[in-house]
């Protein structure tokens, strides 16, 4: 049995790592897998604890993580935004905003498992945290409430996965 943790989208958020720290002290998987989004952005931390940033920080390290962000595979179930009904120039826009060159991806060389974040309210909109394409076990850790979502998975057997809100 390899237990591993998963989260995504803590956004800086001290609250939401005590909940992971006292879960992993608690339970001691094996891996901690940390999907992005880690970090507050840099207009809520300037103005809430008067820190600036470095220019390097600004201009080099945080562009090339934001650049990052769409790591779910297109049309399906971790890649659903509240989009309905909105329009730019009178052309509706698509739901689904994940990257098309991923889901083709795992379609084509059908990894194990892959790991998602990012789009909070897709769980919220579609019911679900994982899903199968093809062969691929899909596990999203975004979470469009104030809490913490934990995927708990055994690397032996995805199929038992488990999300917990913290």
């Amino acid at each position: 049995m390899i237990n591993c943790f998963f989260v995504s989208d803590l956004h800086g958020h001290i609250d939401r790592f005590e909940k992971l720290f006292r879960q992993i002290k608690s339970e001691k998987p094996d891996v901690l897998f940390i999907g992005g989004d880690v970090l507050p952005g840099g207009h809520y931390y300037r103005n809430r604890a008067g820190i600036e940033y470095d220019d390097f920080l600004n201009y080099y390290i945080f562009p090339h993580l934001r650049n990052l962000q769409k790591d779910m595979p297109y049309k399906s179930a971790h890649d659903r935004a509240a989009l309905d009904g909105k329009m730019v120039a009178h052309a509706p826009l698509d739901v689904h905003v994940g990257s098309i060159a991923i889901k083709e991806f795992i379609e084509k060389k059908q990894p194990f498992i892959t790991l998602h974040g990012h789009i909070h309210e897709s769980s919220r909109i579609t019911g679900l945290w994982h899903e199968m394409i093809g062969r691929t076990y899909t596990f999203s850790a975004a979470y469009d409430e104030k809490d913490l979502a934990l995927v708990i998975f055994d690397l032996e057997e995805p199929s038992r996965a488990k999300r917990l809100i913290l």
